[in-house]
């Protein structure tokens, strides 16, 4: 709604800065949850299957991977609605991921393993982000410089710090529910400090301390009520 509020009212600089921090702060959240999910696969899926199947853990993850690849997608999505002309860009975009269907079933035909599929679509979708940059960029004139800096660099950064301490955790703890514990813990603390260190900017860290402030301040008051 901001953002096509921004739009209708002639705002462009406030709405293509809505559309960049809304594609940071979607990656951020579903990455928090993304990691530790990746790291601990094994122990998630003995907890609900007992006996896991074959191919089901790495199922499991590119699926996650696939998922964090397009929470980049949807603030793009929304510019275009914004814009109103979205014939052309249902058409492009949703037939490129269409070819999801066909370059898997050729990848198998030639007796590539069955996570191929999925491998496909991480590309593809990863593609279709960039399809949809373009468009966003034709239409509302969202430079790629400033998708870059604003977006890409701050996302990768926070990805790779948040990752580093987490793995090191998974790969010298021995593998049970004390490592599952400490690595949930570590993923949630290293990206939330990542996050703020690295993946805001510094009007954004002002930002973020002043509603917690604000929301610790209101939480004193109902306690002493």
């Amino acid at each position: 709604p901001q953002l096509i509020k921004s739009y209708s009212a002639g705002d462009r600089s406030g709405m293509l800065k809505l559309v960049c921090q809304s594609s940071k702060f979607t990656y951020y959240l579903i990455f928090a949850v993304a990691l530790p999910v990746l790291l601990e696969t094994p122990f998630l899926l003995g907890l609900w299957l007992k006996k896991v199947p074959d191919y089901t853990i790495l199922f499991t993850r590119l699926v996650v991977i696939n998922a964090v690849v397009e929470s980049l997608a949807n603030p793009l999505a929304a510019a275009i609605q914004a814009y109103g002309k979205i014939r052309n860009y249902n058409l492009a975009v949703g037939g490129f991921i269409l070819l999801i269907l066909p370059v898997s079933y050729l990848f198998l035909k030639l007796g590539f393993p069955p996570e191929t599929v999925f491998y496909v679509s991480i590309i593809i979708c990863a593609i279709a982000v960039l399809v949809r940059l373009l468009f966003v960029r034709k239409c509302v004139g969202l430079s790629l410089r400033m998708y870059l800096k604003s977006v890409v660099l701050p996302v990768l950064a926070v990805t790779v710090v948040a990752t580093i301490f987490p793995m090191l955790l998974e790969a010298n703890i021995s593998y049970g529910f004390i490592r599952f514990v400490t690595v949930v813990a570590a993923s949630v603390l290293m990206t939330g400090l990542s996050v703020f260190l690295l993946g805001l900017t510094p009007n954004e860290r002002q930002s973020t301390l002043r509603f917690v402030d604000e929301k610790l301040h209101i939480g004193k008051l109902l306690a002493n009520k």
